[in-house]
């Protein structure tokens, strides 16, 4: 049975859908079977800029041997502007830890409120802490944009070194109307990279599947939040690398 392994997401993993068979590689590896034969899924989340990750990825590769690689890229280490960062990257680690793990808090407390009143004022009054906390201290994302293309690069130059394995990268997914109104330079960073993520797939002979074909229709409409796709936009993905898969020129 030959092994296709998926390095995706928490979006990918289907664990925000009503089943994780909704989800693109699942969409995928029972789209293979119908075309005549079964294919073992192996999915894992993976993000390049995480420490150890490319020992990570060597972990992965031997142990599932795959005939095929998918990555999916994310850039959520760069898309997402966090206060609890931006502390980190002014007073170090176990600050900002410290502070992220206070904002969980705070924001399990203001969302518990029973009364459609109490929850109302709790909401209101978590919005409030958030845009003064923003505001005050500031954001900053959990890589650069140097870091998140340096990662990535070395991700997919590994992958071109399987010479027994299929690779297909598919690029950043259009971010939400949200994420773009707190991060100005997301969409022009996210259309640079996956122009340079297109040209070094070309030149290492690697599959590419262009994400900007979401963006003929309503892009917020595909998220069922800010940052998880709806069932109907997981199909759209998997016949997106259904093709790709069969196209071999």
């Amino acid at each position: 049975m030959p092994n296709l392994l998926v390095l995706g997401t928490s979006d990918s993993d289907g664990s925000q859908l009503a089943r994780r068979e909704l989800a693109w590689p699942w969409l995928v590896a029972q789209s293979l079977e119908t075309a005549g034969s079964a294919w073992a899924l192996t999915h894992t989340r993976y993000y390049a800029t995480a420490p150890g990750a490319l020992g990570y990825l060597e972990r992965q590769l031997g142990a599932s041997a795959p005939d095929v690689v998918i990555l999916s890229v994310t850039l959520y280490a760069y898309s997402m502007r966090t206060v609890a960062n931006r502390i980190r990257h002014v007073a170090g680690k176990r600050a900002g830890d410290w502070a992220e793990a206070r904002f969980r808090w705070f924001d399990a407390q203001t969302g518990s409120g029973q009364a459609a009143d109490a929850t109302d004022r709790a909401s209101r009054l978590n919005r409030s802490a958030h845009w003064f906390a923003r505001r005050v201290l500031g954001t900053a994302p959990e890589a650069s944009t140097r870091e998140v293309w340096d990662a990535y690069r070395a991700t997919v130059e590994r992958l071109a070194r399987e010479e027994n394995a299929r690779v297909i990268v598919i690029g950043s997914f259009p971010f939400t109307g949200a994420i773009e109104r707190e991060n100005a330079k997301a969409r022009s960073f996210q259309l640079a990279f996956n122009a340079r993520m297109r040209g070094l797939c070309r030149e290492r002979r690697i599959g590419w599947v262009d994400p900007e074909f979401m963006r003929d229709s309503d892009v917020d409409a595909l998220y069922s939040d800010a940052l998880h796709f709806t069932a109907a936009a997981h199909q759209r993905v998997a016949d997106a690398v259904h093709s790709a898969l069969e196209h071999r020129g």
